[in-house]
């Protein structure tokens, strides 16, 4: 939100909202939600990737035991 806020007055000479030039903060809209759709994509591609070689969650049996236990080898008290 600090790109959409920063750009309400000026930036590089470019008049923004404040002064006129709605178009301006509606590019840096854009921009900001180009950023956003990418960014989940991306991280999602990420995490089926990871999935597929390693998997994301433990067993049933490993949790039921504690994570601790199973990958630390440690008793919480």
């Amino acid at each position: 939100m600090g790109d959409l806020r920063l750009h309400a007055d000026r930036i590089g000479g470019t008049a923004g909202v404040l002064e006129g030039n709605a178009g301006q903060f509606i590019n840096q809209c854009i921009g900001v939600a180009t950023v956003f759709v990418y960014d989940a994509i991306v991280s999602l591609v990420i995490l089926f990737v990871i999935n597929l070689f390693v998997g994301l969650r433990v067993t049933r049996d490993v949790e039921r035991e504690g994570l601790d236990l199973a990958l630390h080898g440690e008793v919480v008290q």
